[in-house]
């Protein structure tokens, strides 16, 4: 499970 940040939209990532 991770964030990542694009410029101002914040991306969530789940692995599974």
């Amino acid at each position: 499970e991770y964030v990542v940040q694009d410029g101002d939209i914040m991306h969530f990532r789940f692995n599974v």
